[in-house]
């Protein structure tokens, strides 16, 4: 397994699948692949998200990528945050004693700790039980920007890569 996860955390409808589930999932799918990155959803309404994603998008080639990350086991669907890896929650407000700095954390993954970086999906992002499982709280931008989640999809695997270089 890669040391690197982009974790997409439904924070939408459990029990239906949404348009919007898709085509994050489509989207997120291509950045993983160039950015050396696992993609994990947790908490999604699919038997198969494959089946979901492939010909209903044209996002990411139809689902081409995901399908590339399944052939190399570097897609993963769970229930929770069973992966074992740090648990990064990405918020543009870290908790208090949690914060940690892109350059902390490129350092870390240089010396070898496996990163899960945490994006919620929904209008609320994080839910707190979650944000409380994260040993770390990553401000992408440094600077408490907000991004919206496809941004913040892109920005994040494109960011540590960038620093692990």
């Amino acid at each position: 397994m890669k040391h690197l996860t982009l974790t997409l955390y439904n924070s939408y409808d459990k029990n239906r699948v949404h348009d919007i589930h898709l085509r994050s999932i489509a989207r997120a799918a291509p950045v993983c692949y160039a950015a050396g990155f696992n993609l994990c959803l947790v908490g999604f309404p699919f038997k198969d998200p494959r089946a979901e994603v492939v010909g209903n998008t044209t996002i990411g080639e139809g689902g081409r990528f995901l399908e590339i990350l399944a052939s190399r086991q570097e897609f993963f669907c769970s229930e929770d945050f069973s992966l074992p890896q740090e648990l990064i929650v990405t918020t543009s407000k870290p908790d208090e004693g949690k914060a940690v700095a892109l350059d902390t954390l490129a350092d870390m993954i240089r010396r070898g700790m496996d990163a899960n970086f945490v994006v919620g999906l929904g209008r609320k992002g994080l839910p707190t039980p979650i944000r409380k499982k994260g040993r770390y709280h990553l401000d992408i931008t440094g600077r408490g920007i907000p991004f919206e989640t496809c941004t913040a999809i892109g920005y994040i695997p494109a960011a540590v890569s960038a620093r692990l270089l």
